[in-house]
């Protein structure tokens, strides 16, 4: 069995991003939000190629991985500090920064909009940027956002290379 289980991984990688664990864990809207932007940084990770083998489901939020929330509530700041260098994620890891400087509205729509092209890779742009609206409508304007947001993140996607044209 291979040293770098899951757990072992998200270790590493909240270590490289400076994130203080105890903070993810908090019962507060701040802490909330860490979540959320832990679980889409992890997602990307895993796109950009390191082997997590967290499943997701699509959940109000967008992708969303259950296995995941055990992992980070299980670690302790002792876990975070010692954690093994993972090779992988120092090779991403520029990429893995410039999309964890986003604002988590973007990372929840840019995760979703991955996802529903991933499991509809046959429904054009149009409709993918509409179902994204329409699944995260309610969240999109609690935030000030509207569908062109969701159009340019979609363009920020490709322009970042994280999907397919």
């Amino acid at each position: 069995m291979s040293e770098f289980t899951n757990k072992v991984k998200l270790a590493y990688l909240i270590k490289k991003l400076h994130i203080n664990i105890n903070e993810i864990k908090e019962d507060t809207d701040d802490g909330m939000d860490k979540r959320i932007k832990l679980q889409k940084i992890v997602y990307f990770t895993k796109l950009l190629g390191v082997d997590f083998e967290y499943n997701y489901s699509m959940y109000l939020h967008g992708p969303y991985s259950p296995e995941l929330a055990k992992d980070y509530y299980s670690l302790n700041q002792a876990d975070v500090d010692e954690a093994i260098v993972c090779e992988a994620i120092d090779k991403l890891y520029p990429r893995i920064e410039q999309l964890y400087r986003k604002e988590t509205i973007w990372l929840e729509t840019a995760a979703s909009i991955t996802n529903v092209r991933k499991s509809n890779p046959k429904l054009d742009w149009k409709h993918i940027i509409d179902h994204v609206y329409n699944i995260k409508s309610d969240i999109l304007i609690e935030n000030d956002k509207d569908s062109r947001y969701v159009e340019q993140v979609s363009q920020d996607l490709k322009t970042l290379e994280m999907t397919d044209n």
